[in-house]
């Protein structure tokens, strides 16, 4: 978590950003991800949940990553 999210979460304030992108390499700092599909919500969770799933997220996320792995 970083030092500002720590901090506003210190005075109360809850951070919500919503983040589209076709490059998957930043959402593993996410704390919550959403995969929408024909509209409708089908994978929830973190990176790591995600992964361990082996979705669609997975699946995209591999595609990504093996270019730069």
């Amino acid at each position: 978590m970083t030092k500002l999210k720590l901090f506003l979460k210190s005075i109360g304030y809850s951070v919500k950003l919503i983040y589209h992108s076709s490059g998957m390499l930043n959402t593993t700092l996410a704390d919550r991800i959403l995969v929408i599909g024909d509209g409708h919500i089908v994978e929830e969770g973190s990176h790591d949940t995600l992964l361990k799933q082996n979705g669609m997220y997975a699946h995209l996320f591999h595609l990504q990553a093996d270019k730069y792995l």
